[in-house]
This record gives structure tokens, sequence and C-alpha cells, in this order.
């Protein structure tokens, strides 16, 4: 069982498939299993994770896991993220 409710999930951003998907994630099942617990296709899971890691801006899963258990179901943001790099040079991109 996860640490965090649907609920609470849900209240971060996410809609209540991708709430079931990240809770199923973080108590260990793998893509397939979850397909099979919430009676969709492996596929349509690996839909949902695309979307999840979008939101929560992680590009795996083992980052969504770390940022789910040490920052919780925070309210997720809906803009893009303002990334900003240095190049070889020192400038920031």
């Amino acid at each position: 069982m996860s640490v965090y409710s649907i609920e609470q999930l849900e209240f971060s951003g996410l809609t209540h498939c991708e709430a079931k998907v990240t809770d199923l994630v973080l108590d260990g099942y793998c893509n397939k299993k979850i397909g099979e617990l919430l009676g969709t296709k492996e596929k349509t899971v690996k839909f949902h994770l695309t979307t999840i890691y979008k939101k929560c801006q992680v590009k795996s899963r083992a980052e969504l896991i770390v940022k789910m258990l040490n920052q919780g179901p925070v309210e997720i943001s809906t803009e893009p993220a303002n990334i900003t790099t240095e190049n070889s040079r020192g400038h920031l991109n």
C-alpha cells in the first residue's frame, strides 16, 4: 500500500487514472502488472506514465519514486519547467 492516498495524488494535479498508476508504481508494480490490476493494456499504462513524468517534471520511474518519497504529492505545475543550462563557455542557454 502506498504512502499516499489516491485523493492526495489527485489533489496534486494528477487525473484519477494517473493517480492510480502512480500509486501502483510507488507500491513497486511493473507496467504489465499495473495494467492487469487496472484492467487495461500495458501500452495504456506507459502512456499514463509519460504524462505523469511530464507533470512531475521527471524523466524516469526512479526519479518519480524519489520525488514522491522526498517531496510528497505536491501541487504539480501545468506550466513547463523553465530550465537553463550553462554552455561550455559558462553562458546560460
